[in-house]
């Protein structure tokens, strides 16, 4: 497999389906949520995520096990979207502002506006950044 088209893939169950569209419930795992100690440790966490897939061609029912996956790039730019680019983007304006205005709490104050207008810009993109994040609904090979 090349290296663009590695796909991250989780085990989930079809919860609701609406024409081409699903919602598969997945179990996700933090690296210590199989740990043997993980009840007597604060860390561990296991969360169940609601995502939407979009249905293949082959015939879902609701309650059935399926594996779900999406190309591992996309993943990486979601990443980016959601923490890389906030952070610069806060790192940047701090700097920019604070050799302009010589003041350290106006300089804050104006990375972290800045950064509240990146993030409310993303929530008005997020019918386009949906349709760039899709993941896809496969029968599980028994």
């Amino acid at each position: 497999m090349s290296e663009n088209n590695k796909v991250v893939s989780h085990e989930g169950i079809i919860t609701s389906i609406n024409g081409q569209k699903a919602e598969v419930s997945i179990l996700v795992k933090s690296a210590c949520g199989e740990c043997h100690i993980k009840g007597g440790c604060s860390l561990a966490e296991i969360q169940n995520k609601i995502i939407e897939a979009d249905l293949r061609k082959d015939h879902f029912q609701v309650n059935e096990k399926v594996l779900v996956k999406m190309k591992e790039s996309l993943g990486l730019r979601a990443v980016l979207l959601a923490y890389i680019l906030p952070v610069f983007l806060i790192v940047l304006i701090l700097f920019v502002s604070i050799n302009l205005t010589k003041n350290e709490n106006i300089s804050a104050l104006l990375s972290l506006v800045f950064t509240v207008i990146y993030f409310i810009i993303l929530y008005f993109f997020k019918d386009k950044i949906r349709k760039t994040f899709n993941f896809s609904v496969h029968k599980l090979q028994s």
